[in-house]
């Protein structure tokens, strides 16, 4: 099983250099869609910016080896603002978060067209692309393509998101990074966004997705591995080694959601004793 990412004691910090995640190992493997859990506050979304390169957010003694494309076990702390960190990012990464960014004034074709100028096809033409028709349609968006000169930003917040997540799979090959990918949208169209990403990830289009999410039965759903973050008695996040459960689609949906709850009541019970 390829490795994307070999962490090693991982500690994610906040701007006043306060540790608020220990990772002490953890492997995402290619060809997977991993799922982030936890409860709330626990460091979800600081390990994701952390192994998306979006925030130098951890300790010099964190180790995040990444390997892919032309990058075999390539070390983030050797060179943080070095062109290599800015071709990861440009090449084999792509992002989407619960609030979608645009450009004002772009239209969807526009926006959907712009990962494509970014890497250098400029000629690429949204409204022949056959795919990118299928995609509409799959995600319950077929009445927006008539009218792809609409303004990203006239558009409904469900309908934004949608479109910022058929924006994040423009980069082929690439590993994506969502986080609260369907925080905005409803059940149907969450598992729409979901089955879209698993598809991607089957046919090799995507490297492999990362998604941080509240959401327990969408990933029991849709994952093929689980990653649950915890508090420990100081109240800081961490990862332990029998939280991390791979290749759930063989495992017994409710055996495995009983588990990952009681992860979530322990939580809760270590949050009200520090409380006291």
């Amino acid at each position: 099983m390829h490795s994307l990412f070999r962490i090693n004691e991982l500690f994610c910090k906040t701007k006043k250099d306060k540790i608020i995640l220990h990772i002490p190992s953890l492997d995402i493997h290619s060809s997977k869609v991993t799922f982030i859990l936890g409860s709330s506050g626990v460091g979800k979304t600081s390990f994701l910016q952390a192994i998306g390169l979006m925030k130098r957010n951890f300790s010099k003694e964190s180790t995040i080896n990444l390997s892919i494309g032309d990058y075999s076990d390539y070390q983030y702390l050797s060179t943080w603002q070095s062109k290599e960190i800015q071709n990861i990012r440009k090449s084999y990464f792509s992002f989407m978060f619960q609030e979608a960014h645009f450009f004002n004034n772009f239209s969807i074709e526009e926006t959907l067209k712009m990962p494509k100028v970014f890497a250098g096809n400029t000629d690429y033409d949204v409204k022949s692309d056959i795919n990118m028709q299928k995609t509409f349609r799959k995600l319950g968006l077929w009445k927006l393509w008539s009218r792809l000169d609409t303004n990203v930003n006239d558009l409904s917040v469900g309908q934004k998101q949608r479109i910022s997540f058929i924006q994040s799979l423009q980069k082929k090959g690439c590993i994506l990074f969502a986080d609260e990918p369907t925080g905005n949208v409803d059940y149907i169209n969450a598992k729409r966004i979901m089955r879209l990403a698993k598809e991607r990830v089957c046919s090799s289009d995507l490297k492999a997705s990362i998604i941080v999410t509240h959401d327990l039965n969408l990933a029991i759903r849709y994952a093929d591995d689980i990653v649950v973050l915890s508090l420990r008695e100081d109240n800081l996040g961490t990862l332990k080694s029998d939280h991390v459960f791979r290749n759930v689609n063989n495992e017994d949906k409710k055996t495995l959601k009983d588990k990952i709850l009681g992860i979530y009541e322990a939580d809760w019970e270590t949050s009200k004793s520090e409380g006291k």
